[in-house]
Parts: C-alpha cells; sequence; structure tokens
C-alpha cells in the first residue's frame, strides 16, 4: 500500500554509494518501521493529513526525521523518530 497515496509515496532518502554504508541506512530503516508506521497511523498521514508525500531522511544519531505538507496549511510539519535499542 502506498502511503499516503498511490502518487505522493513516502520515499527515504539514502546518501552515499558504499554497499555496507547502503546496507545500514536500510537496516536503521527496517528498524525505525513499527515506529513509523504508527506515527503515520496516529497524525493521519496515511488518511489524507499529508497533502504531498512522506519525506524520510535518517540523521547522524540513526534517529529518523519525517517530513511532509499539512494538507490543510500547507506547511511544512517535521517529526523526529529517535534511535531505540531493541528490546
Amino acid at each position: 500500500m502506498a502511503v499516503p497515496n498511490d502518487y505522493f509515496t513516502t520515499r527515504l532518502a539514502l546518501d552515499g554509494d558504499d554497499r555496507d554504508l547502503l546496507c545500514a541506512q536500510l537496516a536503521l530503516f527496517v528498524h525505525h518501521l513499527p515506529a513509523l508506521n504508527d506515527f503515520m497511523a496516529t497524525h493521519g498521514l496515511d488518511d489524507g493529513k499529508a497533502s504531498t508525500g512522506v519525506f524520510l531522511a535518517l540523521q547522524d544519531d540513526g534517529s529518523l526525521l519525517v517530513s511532509w505538507h499539512d494538507a490543510e496549511t500547507l506547511e511544512v510539519k517535521e517529526h523526529i523518530l529517535p534511535l531505540r535499542q531493541a528490546v
């Protein structure tokens, strides 16, 4: 399922061309997926609250920056999902 919709999807920015770095970035993304899914559902990003796609960027500390344009105000909204240790 494309979130928020088939035209405006969620995009993850990957940096570099080193295979190990890309693998690490993908692993961090997978780590963040449960919290990202919860965040999108809780904030309605999967249900029309984002006017454009949702943009994801991994930060140097391993956290995930989630940004989108609010559907009502068209303002850029941002939220950081912190890196949490697996239990």
